[in-house]
């Protein structure tokens, strides 16, 4: 099983034109095909060859799988008050095929070392991504993108700064958000290798995403690629992180915004340019986003808090624009999309789990070695600049490597929880038979 969890992981890099076929439900992708395809294998495992599924329940980690299932779960329930049928269908469909993964790596990827196997599969494949959005800018070729839309007025032509890569992305902000978790992983790789040319590689690679997520033109991702180096900085410090502490350093960066805001004329006319809220004629970009949330938020408390059900946060919009978005309906903001969609029951659990996964990190960087450490500081590091990283990606659900990712980061906090007790188990044998 190994090996087939392997293959589905790199698939989703494939996106979802490449050996894909369409059908009504949308694209039948090798991915989509091989996640599913776990289940009837777990039930022939379980039934027939008589094997048991390990889920440890002291294990902490296992908690982020339940509530991935509990989240399909009401995924699949919003259908009874969803608008659009069609809609919910496409969305629950996607939800299974991504929880689906996350409990296949985290059921069959057992120990360090085919977790290893999977961060270099998944890392080569987005190698490859980064390798082709380099063709895209130096070459100005383009393989699946729609030109007409990312470069509506020829500016590709006047030189390699002005192009945009997005190989199998719709457009450049899902691309340079994968590129983060790149960075993240490309990390990991350095901290494996002892090799130094490998090393220089690594570095290489990593000053190449930097020059794509700036023709990108993404502020945000570009924004969360320097909080994340100095998070990383910060982290090699081994600083007691108490959650006083981070309350203090998050009153303290609250304050120096807030100063920011007041002393500087164009950043306060610009806050205050997202905060009213203007007429179709003064819409620009940022204040589009903003009614796109605003309209969000009315949808949410219109469905009493149950949300407006899978995939239907699109279809609402639609019937029901608030707020002008000059015809925009997409929320382009991951944690909206969670609580208008799927409601505050699953939004909260989701909330909880994704705080549960940084706490389980910073309690495993206090007694892991050095190396093993470092690799947890990434996994923290991606995780705080992901919350505002996410809210530049179009539509998460319908980007699945995602799905993946976390799913790596959950195996890893499993089989490192696993590690943590059985040196303890050991380190008590050996009290006592010394005793």
């Amino acid at each position: 099983m190994q090996r087939y969890v392997l293959m589905m992981a790199m698939m989703v890099f494939l996106g979802t034109e490449i050996l894909a076929l369409s059908t009504p439900v949308g694209q039948l992708t090798l991915y989509r095909l091989m996640a599913l395809g776990c289940w009837p294998i777990l039930l022939y495992s379980t039934i027939i060859d008589s094997r048991q599924i390990k889920i440890d329940v002291n294990n902490p980690a296992w908690l982020h799988p339940l509530v991935y299932l509990i989240w399909l779960i009401w995924g699949l329930f919003s259908g009874l008050w969803a608008g659009s049928f069609k809609h919910w269908v496409q969305a629950s469909f996607l939800l299974l095929v991504g929880v689906s993964s996350v409990w296949a790596l985290v059921l069959w990827i057992e120990n360090r070392f085919d977790w290893n196997k999977l961060a270099r599969s998944i890392w080569w494949m987005m190698t490859g991504l980064l390798l082709w959005g380099l063709f895209e800018v130096f070459t100005n070729t383009y393989l699946l993108a729609d030109l007409s839309k990312l470069d509506p007025y020829n500016q590709f032509a006047l030189g390699w700064t002005r192009r945009i890569p997005v190989t199998i992305f719709t457009n450049q902000n899902d691309y340079a958000t994968m590129l983060i978790a790149y960075i993240s992983l490309t990390v990991v790789r350095c901290i494996q290798t002892k090799q130094p040319w490998w090393k220089v590689l690594y570095l290489v690679y990593l000053l190449l995403t930097g020059l794509l997520i700036f023709l990108t033109d993404s502020r945000m991702i570009l924004l969360s690629t320097l909080l994340y180096f100095i998070i990383l900085w910060l982290l090699e410090y081994r600083i007691d992180y108490s959650a006083k502490q981070i309350i203090k350093l998050a009153v303290l960066a609250g304050f120096i915004l807030a100063g920011v805001i007041i002393i500087t004329p164009s950043f306060r006319e610009k806050v205050m340019h997202l905060i009213h809220i203007v007429g179709p004629s003064m819409n620009t970009g940022d204040s589009r986003r903003m009614n796109l949330w605003r309209n969000g938020l009315v949808l949410f408390s219109q469905s009493l808090g149950l949300g407006v059900g899978a995939g239907n946060i699109e279809y609402q919009m639609q019937m029901q624009p608030f707020l002008p978005v000059d015809g925009f309906t997409n929320i382009h903001n991951w944690w909206l999309e969670i609580l208008v969609s799927y409601g505050a029951i699953t939004f909260v659990f989701y909330v909880f789990s994704y705080g549960m996964m940084l706490r389980q990190l910073f309690e495993l960087r206090n007694w892991q070695p050095v190396r093993r450490r470092q690799i947890t500081n990434v996994f923290i590091a991606f995780l705080i600049v992901y919350i505002f990283a996410s809210i530049t990606s179009a539509n998460n659900i319908k980007i699945e490597w995602h799905w993946v990712y976390f799913g790596l980061i959950i195996s890893y906090l499993r089989i490192e929880y696993q590690h943590y007790r059985n040196e303890k188990e050991g380190y008590y044998e050996l009290i006592n038979h010394i005793a």
